[in-house]
């Protein structure tokens, strides 16, 4: 069919790749094009970019209040503790 030569989005033109070479790294792209356009990845990645804020912005904090502490590492584990 004609539509088929004529992709309306960068997606649909990926998928048409993936049906004509259906190789396994194509079929993963396009495998990879429904996760990321999934709601669910795209709120997961939210939370995880808003998780890492406030980790960023604790540590800051943590920094002002005592200046004097060595603060070796910026990232913390899970519970507020931090690896350090």
């Amino acid at each position: 069919p004609k539509e088929n030569f004529i992709p309306q989005t960068i997606e649909e033109k990926i998928v048409n790749l993936v049906d004509r070479l259906s190789n396994p790294v194509a079929l993963r792209e396009k495998k990879l094009i429904e996760e990321v356009k999934s709601p669910k990845t795209q709120w997961t990645r939210f939370q995880k970019m808003g998780n890492e804020l406030t980790q960023m912005a604790k540590c800051n904090i943590e920094k002002l209040l005592y200046p004097q502490r060595k603060f070796l590492s910026f990232h913390y584990l899970p519970g507020g503790t931090s690896k350090a």
